[in-house]
């Protein structure tokens, strides 16, 4: 989790509400106040609570999981921060006496049932996030790192890689990640820490520090990671969306669609109609990398994508009503951007000769360079985004758009591909 953005300062306030007439003191009483509120409570925090009422308002027994998550945590965090030690002001108050500091580590430890629960960063009305993260100046490195926060990255346990990067080190391998896993003592211990690691790890292919030992020791933590999530939690829609998404990066697509419609099944059952959107959606972007294929199993997977993305589009209107924008808003511009290849996907099973829905395929692809070009989009020998990305027979892992550029790319990728390959040999041997 990265640092919470500082809340918008009074000048910046006040420049939207027109300008302030007044003497100095009044002006200064007024950026007073005004900061004050920002302290207390987040902006857009009117909205969230008149969401939260609208998840409330939904039957207990007939709330989907997030909804009912939503409920739990919004009390437990205000609370959080109501028992925090704070100045008249609303300020936090960093005096380092043990009892201040047994206070925070209090509220530290029981904002993690919210990150447990709830399916994305816990959000509240309640400026949490921005008083914990002040206080971290009272605790060591070590300390923190033992409840999965880190002062060098400012962000709290659950959600964000800070914690699981402290606790390995700076300068250590990435693939020493891995024994932070192994310290979990429990599931929801585990989960934490293993969806803690995957924004961080995300980000790994698009680090320039890494070399490409690193890079692959990374991906091997990640699919570790992804198979004793999916070991401790089998029946957990998150466990199979966080595995998915790894297979999807490593070039998996089958392992990747398998368990994505595992979520699908079991968001249906539990039910989760978040999981539900994020399994189906991934699944559709998937398969739209694929429109060259001709294969029976391929067409039946398309028409399942197709009406299950079309379906996620129906209900994520549901879930923008009912929980907050922070846990759908990535889904929401995902969506968004895929709508149009629906007709593509949809000419493809009709059998439309030519290369038409492979060229709208390419366009939406090549637009993505425009914003960033997500991993398992992206060819390793060229780096532009494709449909139809080839993998790497030898290693597995490398992806490139066509046998041409695999030629060229092999020089350089040549060393990493047999590391990968004992790395890979020694992780099967150690199992």
């Amino acid at each position: 989790m990265t640092r919470p953005q500082p809340q918008p300062g009074a000048a910046t306030v006040l420049s939207s509400h027109g300008e302030f007439t007044g003497t100095p003191e009044q002006l200064a009483a007024h950026f007073a106040a005004l900061n004050r509120s920002h302290l207390q409570e987040p902006l857009g925090s009117d909205i969230l609570r008149s969401k939260l009422a609208q998840a409330e308002a939904v039957p207990r027994r007939q709330r989907k999981a997030e909804e009912a998550a939503f409920v739990e945590s919004v009390p437990l965090l205000r609370a959080i921060c109501h028992d925090l030690p704070l100045t008249a002001d609303g300020e936090p108050q960093l005096a380092a006496t043990p009892a201040t500091r047994q206070r925070v580590l209090l509220a530290m430890l029981a904002a993690a049932p919210c990150h447990y629960i709830c399916p994305s960063q816990p959000a509240s009305d309640a400026n949490w996030e921005m008083h914990l993260a002040a206080y971290e100046e009272l605790f060591s490195e070590q300390e923190l790192a033992c409840f999965g926060r880190s002062s060098g990255s400012g962000g709290g346990g659950g959600s964000g890689g800070g914690g699981a990067a402290a606790a390995v080190g700076d300068s250590a391998p990435l693939s020493g990640l891995i024994r932070v896993y192994a310290q979990a003592r429990n599931a929801a211990e585990y989960v934490q820490l293993a969806w803690q690691a995957a924004g961080w790890m995300g980000e790994a292919g698009n680090w320039p520090a890494l070399t490409p030992a690193q890079a692959q020791a990374a991906q091997l933590a990640e699919q570790s990671a992804a198979a004793m999530l999916v070991q401790l939690e089998p029946d957990s829609p998150r466990s199979h969306i966080f595995a998915g998404l790894v297979a999807s990066v490593t070039g998996d697509a089958a392992g990747s669609a398998q368990h994505m419609r595992r979520c699908i099944r079991l968001s249906q059952a539990q039910p989760s109609r978040y999981w539900r959107i994020w399994a189906a959606t991934s699944l559709f972007q998937m398969c739209t990398t694929q429109l060259g294929a001709r294969s029976r199993q391929a067409r039946a997977q398309m028409e399942f994508a197709i009406e299950e993305f079309q379906r996620a589009q129906r209900r994520l209107d549901v879930v923008k009503k009912r929980l907050p924008l922070r846990w759908y808003q990535h889904l929401e511009g995902l969506i968004e951007r895929l709508a149009p290849l629906v007709e593509a996907a949809r000419a493809q099973l009709r059998g439309d000769p030519g290369n038409g829905p492979r060229a709208t395929a390419q366009q939406f692809y090549a637009r993505l360079s425009e914003t960033g070009i997500p991993a398992h989009c992206r060819c390793d020998g060229c780096g532009g985004a494709t449909a139809g990305l080839r993998t790497c027979a030898k290693c597995g892992t490398a992806r490139y758009c066509s046998a041409e550029c695999q030629r060229r790319s092999w020089p350089s990728h040549k060393q990493a591909c047999k590391a990968a390959q004992a790395a890979k040999a020694a992780a099967a041997g150690g199992s």
